[in-house]
């Protein structure tokens, strides 16, 4: 797998069955094989994400014995 796999969280509050059995096999697999995905469709708002991805780099920059 070359790229972070991404689902879209509309899929699966949808009422349509099909898109929301896509949405939980599709997070079932990059969970099983990456470990990570990306979601769209949340109801978060661009700050709070700029600010968890800042923080995110943060603990990846930090030493091992510290994490």
């Amino acid at each position: 797998m070359n790229k972070i796999p991404s689902v879209n969280l509309a899929d699966f509050l949808s009422d349509d069955a099909e898109r929301k059995q896509k949405f939980i096999n599709e997070i079932g697999d990059a969970y099983e094989n990456i470990g990570f995905v990306a979601l769209k469709g949340h109801f978060l708002d661009d700050q709070l994400v700029d600010n968890l991805y800042a923080e995110i780099k943060k603990f990846f920059f930090l030493i091992y014995l510290l994490k």
